[in-house]
């Protein structure tokens, strides 16, 4: 995939990662996709052919995905569920079950790194500290917490200054 030269522009010493499992987690790989998650792709395409075994874990897949997986790259499916009441999804549900899905794959699989960042980021950094495991955390922010705030739903507007503290949890802020 073209783009970005993270080997330029990335300080990513990749000399010391090999035999190292990296994984990223997408959340709704569906229907929200952006910029944000063709990063993700492409970062990952990229740690992958430099030969680093590499994964995507999505929180549940529902139909055809929106990107062609590249060789080399696994994808995990979790099946979290979506809880609904009256017929009607629960809104933040599928987040909250998704962080115990993906803390017990990590308990199960311990990649030695996850990579997250926006919303399903924060969803991911629950998730592996939930966990007992030494999986290192990178939270990848693409977009600043005020820009997120003046975009989101009241419910994540409420919650973002929670959110915000998660940060201090993750290994590493990019």
């Amino acid at each position: 995939m073209g783009g970005y030269n993270f080997e330029r522009k990335g300080h990513l010493e990749v000399s010391e990662m090999g035999g190292k499992r990296i994984a990223t987690f997408l959340l709704h790989p569906n229907t929200w996709w952006g910029g944000a998650q063709i990063a993700y792709l492409r970062l990952i395409t990229w740690l992958a052919q430099k030969g680093i075994s590499s994964e995507i874990i999505v929180a549940r897949v529902d139909g055809d995905l929106p990107f062609r997986l590249p060789d080399g790259i696994a994808l995990t499916d979790l099946r979290a569920p979506v809880v609904k009441v009256k017929g009607k999804p629960v809104s933040g549900m599928l987040a909250l079950v998704s962080a115990f899905k993906l803390a017990q794959y990590l308990r199960h699989k311990r990649p030695d790194v996850l990579i997250g960042g926006g919303y399903d980021g924060w969803v991911a950094l629950l998730g592996s500290k939930l966990t007992a495991t030494s999986t290192r955390f990178i939270f990848w922010e693409q977009a600043s917490l005020m820009a997120r705030r003046r975009h989101a739903s009241s419910l994540r507007e409420f919650l973002a200054p929670s959110f915000a503290r998660l940060y201090r949890r993750a290994d590493v802020l990019v």
